[in-house]
């Protein structure tokens, strides 16, 4: 009968302690069928049972959710959620808010970092004596480009908010599409400067007053696309200003070497945000944006091989009137360096915006090979 089954079935089963009951191994398919059996029973004791499948090398410990006497199936609890749980739902709700900020300081996309902080890590190691740079120095200049490579970022998206709403590439930006007020994004900018401020206090006099000119031309750079032709050649003071703080935190002074990789750096510039510029072409046109791309025309390639010559005559000028004399390393790093610039015109398809992307990141790589080269120059001659 149906009560003998189910007190058959329970001294099958050897209650453990908590309410815990242990399977033996060996009761098989005939105990399975037996527990289904008992399951189906209505009015009598119900034993709900989250797995049976016992293993072959041990008894298994299966916990019962409930024994329950009454005619309506019982419904545990709801328990209160784990401290882990708790803290992964913290973390997960921080990451969200955060999410923003990261996008509107692009640090989620690190190539600009590189950019910014190439020019000052050239001057750094040209004037640094032999054989190595100054380490702490370069390292205090990374994070300073990474604070203010995100400045300016939200310089630019707070003064372009309107027109990125406009353009396909940018219209996701968390300012053009309402993710941060306008209010939040002066807020994240103050805090930004105020870092920036910090890493600035660290330096020599000389660095400090040379920073505070800095701020001024990356707050004003977002508006030269409006008023000039040009713009890129204004984003090259703010992007080779590093060459001038480097070598002044180094030196105490500023050089002859300094001015001309600030320009080398100026013409690099150019050279690598026309290719960028190149994405939203249709799109500045249209709504009336001013760059070199559209400048340029169809003779982009001819403008962009003499910026790369003015780059790579701006670097062999600085290192012939440095401070040091390098080896011949420098010069073949330096033509390895005129080799990718030349790489990158020959395969430049300015109607084709994923190639242009794909260019533009890849002066991440000529930064690298311009510094590797004036380490290597210096310690070939220390041989």
């Amino acid at each position: 009968t149906e009560s003998s089954d189910l007190l058959s079935t329970q001294r099958m089963l050897r209650v453990g302690r908590a309410g815990r009951i242990l399977v033996p191994k060996w009761h098989g398919r005939a105990f399975e069928r037996r527990i289904n059996f008992v399951q189906t029973v209505k009015r009598e004791p119900r034993i709900n049972l989250p797995f049976l499948f016992p293993t072959n090398s041990q008894l298994v410990s299966l916990q019962t959710t409930s024994f329950c006497t009454s005619n309506h199936d019982h419904i545990p609890p709801t328990s209160p959620p784990r401290p882990e749980e708790q803290e992964k739902n913290w973390v997960t709700t921080l990451r969200q808010k955060a999410d923003p900020y990261v996008r509107l300081a692009r640090i989620d996309r690190p190539i600009g970092i590189f950019l910014l902080n190439a020019p000052g890590a050239w001057a750094i190691a040209l004037a640094s004596p032999p054989p190595l740079p100054d380490l702490p120095l370069l390292v205090l200049f990374f994070l300073g480009s990474t604070v203010m490579r995100g400045a300016g970022c939200t310089v630019n998206d707070i003064w372009d908010r309107k027109i990125d709403a406009q353009v396909a590439r940018t219209k996701q930006r968390p300012m053009a599409n309402g993710e941060i007020s306008l209010a939040q994004g002066i807020g994240f900018l103050a805090l930004q400067l105020t870092g920036g401020l910090a890493i600035l206090l660290t330096l020599n006099p000389l660095c400090i007053g040379l920073g505070f000119p800095a701020v001024f031309l990356m707050v004003t750079y977002p508006l030269m696309k409006r008023i000039t032709d040009w713009p890129q050649a204004y984003l090259g003071l703010v992007m080779s200003y590093g060459s001038l703080m480097g070598w002044a935190a180094l030196t105490g002074t500023l050089s002859l070497p300094a001015f001309l990789i600030y320009a080398a750096s100026i013409s690099w510039t150019v050279f690598y945000d026309t290719i960028y510029a190149l994405q939203d072409k249709e799109d500045d046109l249209l709504i009336g944006v001013r760059t070199t791309t559209i400048l340029f025309g169809d003779k982009v390639k001819y403008w962009l091989s003499g910026f790369a010559t003015l780059t790579i005559g701006g670097l062999a000028g600085a290192v012939m009137v440095g401070p040091y004399t390098l080896g011949w390393p420098f010069w073949v790093g330096l033509s390895a360096g005129a080799g990718h610039l030349a790489w990158q015109i020959a395969t430049l398809d300015p109607k084709n915006s994923t190639s242009a992307l794909k260019l533009f990141k890849s002066n991440n790589r000529f930064g690298l090979v311009i510094f590797a080269a004036i380490l290597l120059g210096k310690l070939w001659y220390l041989i």
